[in-house]
């Protein structure tokens, strides 16, 4: 426990029980913004505290990023931190590189299963999925860390 909050809570900055229903479900184009390049060059080393970055919406409605590491608009390289609220997900897309995930809370969901916390979840280079949550989760992802170049 840090601060008095374990890990997570630290993570989302509020209790764990609190974040699921807190989170602001207006549409993304509201207002989200890219940010693009964030600690992109691979050749100098990045520190960063998680829990000291904002909450970005993602164009899903009741999706929530802060990302770790970025490089490019929305379709990027991306090293994150992502949370579901109850019910949300986003609509079946191909993966033009590798994504890999981690479920670090509650059960994240695609046609291939729920995958419960502590799961590792890789999908492969023109695969296809619409991840959903039931329950709200959280995950750690990285996106477009190998491609066919």
């Amino acid at each position: 426990m840090l601060n008095g909050y374990g890990a997570l809570e630290r993570l989302f900055n509020q209790p764990r029980d609190a974040w699921t229903h807190e989170l602001d479900l207006r549409p993304s184009t509201e207002r989200w913004s890219p940010l693009t390049h964030i600690h992109a060059d691979l050749t100098v080393p990045a520190d960063v505290d998680a829990a000291e970055l904002e909450w970005d919406a993602s164009p899903a409605v009741g999706v929530h990023r802060k990302r770790i590491e970025r490089n490019g608009d929305e379709v990027a390289r991306l090293t994150g931190i992502i949370r579901y609220a109850p019910g949300s997900a986003f609509p079946a897309y191909v993966h033009g590189g590798v994504e890999e995930y981690l479920a670090l809370d509650l059960a994240f969901s695609d046609a291939n299963g729920d995958h419960e916390t502590g799961v590792y979840v890789r999908n492969g280079i023109d695969t296809e999925h619409a991840p959903f949550t039931r329950d709200g989760c959280a995950i750690r992802v990285k996106l477009w860390w190998i491609t066919e170049n």
